[in-house]
């Protein structure tokens, strides 16, 4: 009797110890790779991009992956090499209540996915209120940052916050940004088929 017990307790602690989701490399989102030359196939021709003056451009993409939480894609490029830098997404979320839910959901599935703990803050600019979860993952050249920003519309998409509307009414935009934290480039690399 006393062998089962000991065999049964050493498996308990072993399992207790490994972790039930085990923290994934990032690589890129939406089928968009960090670090890669940006695919012209995935380029949305109809948007036009930005330069921007330090050497990079900013681009609207049509992603081989999206996700339907968003509705726009856009990145950031190197101007000389086409390598992505920066992969940005945003989507529309109908109330406060809403958007802090998903922001709450996306960021700790990340965190989860990815590892590092989420920091979270809220800014206030022009007295519109974006609150922002950041996920900086130790051991990695990535960092993630989930928004959830109030804007001046409501749901019936005419501007005209503060006049008839409540936070049930009001837009909120999603947006999640994937960057490097420096300059430097991963090496070419695979992401997983979630698109996130």
């Amino acid at each position: 009797m006393g062998f089962p017990r000991v065999v049964l307790a050493t498996a308990v602690s072993l399992l207790l110890t490994i972790p039930a989701h085990a923290e994934q490399p990032i690589k890129g989102a939406f089928g968009i790779n960090l670090g890669d030359r940006l695919p012209p196939s995935i380029v949305d021709d109809g948007i036009s991009s930005s330069d921007k003056a330090d050497g990079y451009v900013e681009v609207f993409v049509d992603p081989p992956e999206p996700n339907n939480l968003f509705y726009s894609y856009q990145v950031t490029v190197e101007k000389n090499s086409s390598r992505v830098t920066k992969i940005f997404s945003r989507g529309i979320i109908d109330g406060k209540e809403q958007c802090q839910t998903k922001l709450g959901d996306l960021s700790q599935f990340l965190s989860n996915k990815y590892g590092g703990t989420i920091d979270r803050r809220v800014l206030e600019s022009k007295g519109l209120e974006t609150s922002i979860a950041v996920i900086d993952p130790p051991h990695s050249p990535v960092f993630i940052v989930v928004s959830c920003g109030e804007t001046d519309t409501v749901d019936n998409g005419v501007y005209e916050k503060g006049i008839f509307d409540g936070d049930d009414e009001t837009t909120y935009l999603l947006m999640l940004t994937y960057s490097f934290k420096s300059p430097t480039r991963p090496t070419k690399t695979t992401i997983d088929p979630s698109g996130l």
